[in-house]
């Protein structure tokens, strides 16, 4: 069997808003990390809440493999992101990425991901 090429599993996110008009899902946009490589499997654990979205990269060996590391996105104008946030844009931008403090080898860090409304995230590594 002839597999594709390993970096079709870089991974991404993609982001669709809820027309209750349409009854439709609409495309917004493709969120990709600048660094993602091979195999860094990004998005394969997600969180959104209001403003802010965390996108998981357990296989990212930048610091060793399988290191991990955990993406940080924010919509909009840049307030604080609370429930009552004005919307500017419905597109994301990169605020911050960070990795397994230890840079232990095969943590996975960003297996799984939470994020709340303030912006306050956890990050798993099994």
């Amino acid at each position: 069997m002839l597999l594709p090429p390993a970096a079709i599993y870089a991974g991404a996110a993609y982001i669709y808003n809820f027309n209750y008009h349409t009854g439709n899902f609409n495309f917004v946009q493709k969120i990709t990390t600048p660094a993602s490589t091979t195999e860094d499997a990004v998005g394969i654990s997600t969180s959104i809440r209001g403003e802010w979205i965390v996108l998981g990269s357990p296989f990212n060996s930048q610091f060793g493999n399988s290191t991990g590391h955990a993406y940080f996105y924010k919509r909009g104008d840049g307030d604080d992101g609370g429930e009552d946030s004005k919307q500017d844009s419905d597109t994301f931008s990169q605020l911050a990425s960070i990795s397994h403090p230890s840079y232990t080898v095969n943590s996975n860090f960003g297996w799984s991901v939470s994020v709340n409304r303030f912006g306050t995230v956890a990050v798993g590594a099994p």
